[in-house]
């Protein structure tokens, strides 16, 4: 559908709805914004309502795990968390992308840069 979806500095991921461009959904997301690093944004899908974005943990979020660090997917129909790509580095995602057929994911973490196939288990 027809959304818009933005990244704070601080914790909201806000995804609008068109025509009216309402908030559909707010939701509460740790990617903390430090001046030395990239800013965390978050990115859609291009053939499906999903968008992914990087995760850096925070001490003031429930369930607070500092060496939890991920790269979360969500569901711009339901404003939930649908799957976490877990990093096993201390390394922190700002930025993840699909490729323009959704075939193919990347992120990178400042030093490197992943690229992972979406293997379709339907």
């Amino acid at each position: 559908g027809c959304r818009l979806l933005t990244t704070d500095h601080l914790d909201q991921i806000r995804v609008y709805r068109a025509s009216t461009w309402t908030v559909e959904h707010k939701i509460s997301h740790p990617h903390r914004f430090f001046r030395h690093m990239t800013s965390i944004k978050a990115s859609w899908h291009p053939l499906t309502d999903l968008f992914v974005v990087g995760r850096y943990p925070d001490p003031s979020f429930p369930d607070y795990d500092s060496t939890m660090r991920s790269v979360d997917i969500y569901s711009a129909l339901s404003g939930k968390l649908h799957y976490q790509l877990m990093e096993s580095s201390s390394l922190i995602t700002t930025l993840s992308q699909f490729n323009s057929s959704g075939s193919m994911f990347t992120n990178s973490t400042g030093r490197k840069i992943n690229a992972w196939p979406i293997i379709n288990t339907h």
